[in-house]
């Protein structure tokens, strides 16, 4: 009864139904697991600059709550889709996969207070995404449980950065997922 109550106040059932990511309200939210957006929606200060890999949802959810939003995505047909929907204060790059455009297009930008990698060739994008972080910028990981990425992820953290994982289910999934907070302890947009 509790797991039902949990995933219809997150708006899971209303994301299968319409076969994207959303609220209980129909809202777009990110692609992560329902803990880390909840946490994130709680502790995100305003004003920030943000840069994701991957468009989709997240984009909107994530224009919705910074001044400035890079989103970089591979794929051609998707990025059309999204390009008439995403508001002024987003900027999104289509970049190809295997010569090293996708990854580096964040150097193209400026520094961002948080990075999300939850696109393509993860591992390459959050080894380049860290020097283009501000000092006190955080990196946000999604599907950080899977083993492919254990070596990107402990490169990030042999920089000094520390590592809040949040476990648990997503729009569109039937089982758990992890997504991860990468930050440098101290100072960070979060205040971890």
């Amino acid at each position: 009864m509790l797991a039902r109550y949990y995933l219809k106040e997150e708006g899971w059932g209303r994301s299968m139904i319409e076969r994207e990511s959303l609220d209980n309200c129909s809202d777009p939210i990110p692609w992560l697991t329902y803990p880390a957006t909840r946490f994130l929606r709680s502790r995100l200060p305003q004003g920030l600059r943000v840069f994701e890999y991957g468009c989709g949802n997240s984009t909107l959810w994530w224009a919705a709550r910074c001044n400035d939003l890079v989103s970089c995505e591979h794929d051609r047909s998707w990025f059309q889709r999204m390009a008439p929907t995403v508001p002024e204060n987003c900027h999104l790059a289509l970049r190809t996969l295997g010569d090293g455009s996708y990854a580096s297009e964040i150097l193209n930008h400026g520094l961002f207070d948080v990075v999300v990698v939850d696109g393509r060739e993860r591992v390459r994008c959050a080894e380049t995404a860290v020097s283009s972080l501000t000092g006190d910028g955080i990196l946000i990981w999604d599907d950080s449980d899977r083993p492919r990425y254990q070596a990107g992820i402990e490169a990030v953290e042999a920089q000094g950065f520390r590592r809040v994982d949040f476990y648990g289910m997503r729009p569109l999934s039937y089982h758990g997922n992890m997504t991860s907070i990468l930050y440098r302890p101290g100072s960070n947009v979060l205040n971890l």
